[in-house]
């Protein structure tokens, strides 16, 4: 059965807190900012509840908030905490686009966030801004840095695969993560909801970005995986440079993810690509954990099931919708 580890403790729990975000990027969103819908999701308790529901079923041993952008939700650092005293256990993530970063990273370390990604897909501000639509690159920056003096480590700079937007600039990326001591991955963009026809003009694979960046740097040799991440080394001048990349179209993982998501309504989904979920009320409605805990396995066995059929895998959804 797909879904083994909620007997295993291995479970890594996706929340979006809501799918608003203050940027409106082009592979995320399908309309300008103007045509927008948002919800800011569920309130903190009733995300609680869900959560410490979902961890009776196995413990968490990852929990990442996500969105939309999850620093736009003011009772963000008071969950956070409610998070860290109920999950003593589980790591705590926060995948974000760092626009509001300097303003609460030193606060986010104190309520007991472990780790922080970055979203950060081209160092060029008028690329960013075609791309986003708004923001600059120099708030994600000083966003980094607040993250560094707050005190986290680790920080992992994720950067989507566009061919227009930073195919020509992906070692200019490298050597920013390595100056700033970050980890970037390149990660393929996924035909989600976004403009017409963005996603066939832009997408290009990781392994095309990996033969990119042995145009510039030394290739040495591949690292060992971290869960769905290859990682490569490479050789610049004497420094060694370690890139990630996660091929999530090209070499789906299905088989082997460990993940779930609940998105800001509270709806369960076993996968970014799942046309089907469980509802919000379907789980309010369901005391038993055992008979949740089956729901839950049906439908991560349809992706299992599915796997081999390519017009299953990708569903036109918002990313912020569901929480990228």
């Amino acid at each position: 059965m797909l879904f083994s580890t909620i007997d295993s403790g291995d479970l890594y729990l996706r929340l979006s807190v809501t799918d608003h975000c203050n940027l409106y990027c082009r592979y995320c969103r399908s309309a300008a900012p103007k045509n927008q819908q948002s919800t800011f999701g569920l309130d903190e308790e009733k995300l609680l509840d869900l959560v410490l529901r979902i961890e009776r079923l196995s413990p968490l041993k990852k929990l990442r908030l996500t969105g939309g952008e999850p620093l736009i939700k003011r009772q963000l650092p008071n969950f956070i905490a409610k998070l860290r005293q109920r999950l003593p256990n589980t790591e705590l993530c926060l995948t974000t686009n760092g626009i509001l970063l300097k303003q609460q990273a030193s606060l986010l370390k104190q309520t007991g966030l472990d780790r922080i990604n970055i979203s950060l897909d081209t160092l060029n501000e008028k690329s960013f801004i075609a791309l986003t639509r708004c923001g600059s690159v120099k708030e994600v920056i000083e966003g980094i840095e607040a993250a560094e003096e707050a005190g986290f480590k680790r920080i992992k700079i994720n950067t989507v695969l566009l061919r227009s937007y930073n195919s020509k600039n992906l070692p200019d990326l490298v050597r920013f993560a390595f100056k700033k001591d970050c980890q970037i991955r390149f990660i393929e963009l996924m035909p989600m909801e976004m403009e017409h026809n963005f996603y066939e003009q832009e997408y290009f694979s990781a392994q095309e970005a990996l033969l990119i960046l042995s145009e510039t740097f030394t290739y040495r040799h591949p690292l060992e995986n971290k869960g769905k991440t290859s990682y490569h080394l490479f050789q610049d001048q004497g420094k060694k440079l370690s890139v990630g990349f996660i091929p999530s179209v090209s070499q789906p993982f299905c088989s082997s993810c460990n993940k779930l998501r609940i998105d800001c309504r509270g709806n369960i989904f076993p996968c970014l690509r799942s046309s089907q979920g469980l509802s919000y009320s379907s789980i309010l409605h369901t005391e038993s954990d055992d008979k949740l805990q089956k729901m839950i396995q049906e439908i991560t066995g349809k992706i299992k099931e599915n796997e081999e059929h390519r017009e299953f895998y990708w569903h036109r959804r918002s990313m912020a919708a569901i929480g990228g």
